[in-house]
């Protein structure tokens, strides 16, 4: 959203005549004021999601995980956690424990709010289906 809002002020820039002149210095101010703020709330959330990270990793339950930020599914200040947990003969703890676990950990966090569930174990649809896991959202306050 930030690049597309930033590109409503670019024909102003090529305006001629008096208007030209008079918005020209609105258009750049306006236009660099959108892209430096969402270069910084996309290195804010970059660090958070770090933080988020370092706890998913310590989990004794997560086997891997994949993070990312921006993109094709929110603004920059949301991100997506997609977590693969052991299989379940060598964890100790259910998925929904997992979840909960994760939840009460993840919201400790300073503007954040997330949202974690568990998959269905059967998925019928034509979705391909994965080894059980969890799925979590963070998404940082604005």
């Amino acid at each position: 959203m930030t690049v597309s809002l930033a590109a409503v002020f670019i024909p102003i820039l090529f305006m001629s005549g008096i208007l030209g002149r008079l918005f020209r210095e609105f258009a750049v101010t306006i236009t660099t004021a959108i892209l430096v703020s969402g270069l910084v709330s996309h290195y804010d959330m970059v660090n958070n999601l770090r933080s988020v990270a370092s706890v998913v990793s310590a989990n004794p339950n997560v086997d891997t995980f994949f993070a990312s930020t921006g993109g094709g599914f929110g603004s920059m200040n949301m991100a997506r956690l997609n977590l693969q947990l052991l299989p379940r003969k060598a964890r100790v703890d259910p998925a929904s424990e997992v979840a909960r676990q994760l939840r009460a950990r993840v919201l400790r966090f300073p503007g954040f709010r997330a949202f974690v569930s568990v998959p269905p174990a059967l998925q019928i649809g034509g979705r391909i289906e994965a080894r059980e896991g969890q799925e979590g959202r963070v998404r940082s306050a604005p």
